[in-house]
C-alpha cells in the first residue's frame, strides 16, 4: 500500500514538474534531464515509472480530461433527476478551461504529439489517451441516460465518439483562434448530440 501510494505521488509529482516545464520552455525543449532535475528523481529512477517524456505528456492530457470527469461527477451528485444542463456546464466548462488556460498546456501537448504521430510511441500514447476520452464521454452519457436527462435511445458509442471528434476539432481550430462564440457554439452541439439521438 505504502509503495503504491509512493508511486502515484511520485508520478503526479513528474506530471506536475512536466506541466511545469512544457509551459515554461515548451514540449520540444522540455527533456527528461531538466524533468529528474526539478522533480528530484533519478534518471534511472524516472524509468520506473514511464518510458519517456512522451509518456509524460500523454499522462498530463488525461490528467486533465479526469480532472473534468471528477468535477462533471460532483455535479451530477448535486444535480436533480433529469438535470442536464448543470452538469453538462461542467463538462463545457472544463473543456473551455483547457482552450483557454494561459499557459496552454494541454494545447501543447496535443499538438506536440499529434505531429509526432509517426513515432510508434506517441502514436500509442495518443491512442490510448483517445480511448481514455471516449470512454469518459461514454460513461458521461450513460449516467445521463440513468438519471432521465439523456434520451436512453442514444447511442453511448456514436455519441461519445462524435463527442470527442468535435472536442479533438475545437482544440485545433482555437490554436488558431479564440472566439467569444467558443463556448455556446460547443455548449448548443453538445446539448444536441446528447438530447437528439435522431442526429446520430
Amino acid at each position: 500500500m505504502t509503495s503504491d501510494l509512493t508511486s502515484k505521488t511520485t508520478l503526479q509529482t513528474l506530471r506536475e514538474t512536466t506541466e511545469q516545464l512544457v509551459a515554461e520552455k515548451g514540449c520540444q525543449s522540455t527533456t527528461i534531464r531538466d524533468i529528474v532535475k526539478r522533480a528530484g528523481v533519478s534518471m534511472g529512477g524516472i524509468y520506473h515509472y514511464v518510458r519517456s517524456k512522451d509518456e509524460l505528456f500523454g499522462l498530463i492530457l488525461q490528467a486533465r480530461i479526469e480532472e473534468i470527469d471528477r468535477r462533471f461527477r460532483e455535479a451530477v451528485s448535486r444535480a436533480a433527476c433529469g438535470d442536464l444542463h448543470s452538469p453538462l456546464h461542467v463538462i463545457v466548462d472544463g473543456f473551455m478551461r483547457l482552450i483557454t488556460e494561459e499557459t496552454q498546456v494541454f494545447r501543447k501537448v496535443l499538438l506536440y504529439l499529434v505531429s509526432r504521430q509517426d513515432n510508434p510511441e506517441i502514436a500509442k500514447v495518443l491512442s490510448d489517451f483517445h480511448a481514455k476520452w471516449r470512454e469518459i464521454c461514454e460513461t458521461w452519457i450513460e449516467v445521463g441516460k440513468a438519471g432521465g436527462a439523456i434520451p436512453a435511445a442514444l447511442p453511448a458509442q456514436e455519441a461519445g465518439s462524435l463527442l470527442v471528434t468535435f472536442y479533438l476539432g475545437v482544440l485545433i481550430e482555437s490554436s488558431l483562434s479564440v472566439t467569444g462564440q467558443c463556448k455556446q457554439r460547443i455548449f448548443r452541439f453538445t446539448e444536441g448530440v446528447l438530447t437528439q439521438p435522431q442526429r446520430l
